[in-house]
Order: C-alpha cells, then structure tokens, then sequence
C-alpha cells in the first residue's frame, strides 16, 4: 500500500489536467471569435497538458498573428505546414473539433428565436 507521502509526491508531478477541457477551449476558440481574441490574451501553448492540443494552439496562435482567419482549414493548412497534421493523428485531413455545449445550444437557442420572430 502506497505511503500519503508517495501519494503528494506523485500529485505533484502530475498536474492538473483535462483533455475535455483542453478540446472545448480549442473549441471555442476555433468556433467563436471572441472567445479566441480573449482566451489568446490569457493562454500560452505550455499551459496545454496534451502535447497536440499544444501544436493545434500554437498553429492558432500563429496565424492569429499573421493576420490570417482561424478556421479548420487555415488550422490544418498551418499544421500541416509545420508537419504536425499527421503527428496528432489528422492523417493528412483536419483534425475533429467540436464547438463545446453550450455553444450549440446558444445558436440552437438564437435560430429558435429567429424562426419564432418570423
């Protein structure tokens, strides 16, 4: 049986980590303008614990800086350019990324408002 001083030792090897959390940030970013324009002033691409997650920030981050629109394409060209696609498993096509919850229910709830109006 493991010693509570074996178990803080590894707790602070390990830091906290959420891959979930890391796609849905990724997400957002990718999806909501906003969302990238604030969280690329908060983010750095160490603060990612998954290591693709890195290079899929990284490749947002640069073309944020050239000026250049983040959409999946732009994003698998960029990773692509700097040989990544495959390396994070895109396999030569775009990685997946889904626009996290309550993003889809925000704009289910705004087309439900549209409809309505009309």
């Amino acid at each position: 049986m493991a010693s509570s001083d074996d178990s803080l030792n590894l707790l602070e090897k390990i830091p906290p980590q959420s891959r979930d959390a890391e796609m849905s940030v990724l997400g957002a970013m990718m999806f909501e303008e906003a969302a990238f324009v604030k969280a690329i002033e908060i983010l750095r691409a160490d603060f990612f614990y998954d290591e693709n997650h890195r290079k899929i920030f990284s490749a947002m981050s640069g073309l944020f800086g050239k000026n250049r629109p983040i959409d999946l394409v732009t994003v698998s060209d960029e990773l692509k350019r700097n040989n990544h696609l495959e390396e994070i498993g895109g396999g030569g096509s775009p990685p997946r990324f889904r626009p996290p919850p309550i993003l889809t229910i925000t704009r289910i709830s705004s087309k439900k408002k549209r409809c309505c109006a009309a």
